[in-house]
């Protein structure tokens, strides 16, 4: 979420988001290219951490669990990308994609399940937690880690992966329309 919000507050601080957004690309090619980086990043450090984690407090687990978490925490990247993407489209009206990240990174780990387990939750936070990024992904990963198969957790990473789409539409919507003001008031890369 973090790497690809800033990618596009990057250019426009480096003062070279004009001279991308003038090229003939598609858009959707570039943004891509630039959140592939991001998604990877987030399955090592995704492993890293359940790695490191597992040592210090003696977990052990099979390589069929190992392997299922993997595909949940790729799952889990692209949805957390897509909405990385939604925060560096607002990173082209905004002065800092830092502030809205570091909120909403917060506001994830408190209700997505990560540090507080959503049937703990108030009925009404859970209820906007089925619609966050994490929640389902998290929930499948620990279902592989319980002994659930793949299959048996389909439906929690296609709702995981189908939150990640919407947020990729939205995010690229919101980059054309923040684009097309930018365009109209000349403001793409002023601060």
């Amino acid at each position: 979420m973090f790497g690809m919000g800033h990618a596009t507050a990057g250019e426009r601080r480096s003062q070279t988001l004009t001279a991308l957004l003038a090229s003939p690309a598609n858009r959707f090619a570039v943004f891509l290219g630039r959140a592939l980086p991001s998604i990877a990043t987030g399955i090592v450090v995704s492993g890293t951490s359940f790695a490191v984690c597992s040592a210090v407090l003696g977990v052990h687990t099979s390589a069929g669990e190992v392997g299922g978490m993997l595909v949940c925490a790729l799952v889990a990247s692209f949805a957390c990308t897509s909405l990385g993407l939604c925060l560096g489209a607002l990173g082209l009206r905004g002065r800092s994609v830092s502030i809205f990240a570091d909120v909403i990174g917060a506001f994830l780990l408190l209700l997505s399940g990560a540090n507080v387990a959503l049937d703990r939750l108030p009925q009404w936070i859970q209820e906007i937690s089925v619609r966050l990024p994490l929640t389902h992904a998290i929930e499948a990963a620990r279902g592989v880690a319980d002994g659930a198969s793949l299959g048996d957790v389909a439906g929690l990473l296609g709702k995981e992966a189908l939150t990640g789409g919407v947020l990729l539409v939205v995010g690229l919507g919101m980059l054309r329309y923040f684009e097309y003001q930018g365009r109209r008031s000349a403001s793409l890369e002023t601060f």
